[in-house]
């Protein structure tokens, strides 16, 4: 929103100050003559940018979660995901993976999601990529070269991102009017509050509290 409000106050200023700058090479009439023309190029670069970009009317995490909520695609977390396969493996080994996984490549992440949207498994503490390849009957190295190419975080931060999905939905739902924030983030599998309360922070963009007022408020 930084960005957008010094690009708006910009185009602005342009229009605003046109005239005057081009008072200074130009007769009066021509100004007058040259002045309308520039300022409606001006304000149809505004437009189309607005119309290309239209978070600007809602702010971005709003507008991606709208997207992953209504989009075509059946992905839940279709954001996290990058479906080309188009990439060059690093080595050899992956090469050799490459063949074999994407032919079955929106298969192996529709089966990733329906585990999460379906399964507590990412509730644990403890959980690895091996308890992913034990539940889905997926080798695990496939699901290493997955993350590695097909995926814009790690395994590591995929958990997190799933686990804070979850709190969301457990915070939607009126948890916190019986349970502390320690027992949510325990809840979702974090080991202690601070790691959780970080994550919550950087996912969602407010602190669970923040938040959890947020939609009190809306309602």
């Amino acid at each position: 929103m930084s960005k957008w409000t010094k690009f708006v106050y910009l185009e602005i200023i342009i229009i605003a100050f046109a005239p005057l700058i081009l008072y200074w090479f130009k007769d009066l009439k021509e100004t007058d003559s040259i002045y309308q023309p520039v300022s409606c190029a001006i304000l149809l670069i505004m437009c189309c940018k607005i119309v290309c970009c239209p978070e600007i009317f809602y702010g971005y995490t709003h507008l991606k979660s709208k997207i992953n909520e209504d989009g075509d695609t059946p992905l839940k977390f279709n954001s996290i995901w990058i479906l080309s396969t188009t990439n060059v493996p690093h080595n050899l080994q992956d090469q050799i993976l490459k063949g074999k996984i994407d032919i079955s490549l929106s298969e192996y992440i529709s089966q990733i999601e329906f585990l999460i949207l379906n399964n507590d498994l990412f509730f644990r503490s403890d959980i690895k990529i091996e308890h992913l390849s034990n539940e889905l009957k997926i080798p695990k190295s496939h699901l290493n070269y997955i993350f590695k190419y097909h995926s814009k975080v790690t395994f590591i931060e995929f958990k997190k991102i799933i686990k804070i999905h979850y709190a969301t939905i457990l915070i939607k739902n009126n948890y916190l009017q019986t349970n502390t924030l320690n027992y949510l983030s325990k809840e979702v599998g974090f080991a202690s509050y601070d790691p959780f309360y970080r994550s919550f922070k950087k996912h969602t963009g407010n602190t669970p509290l923040d938040y959890h007022n947020l939609l009190r408020a809306n309602k």
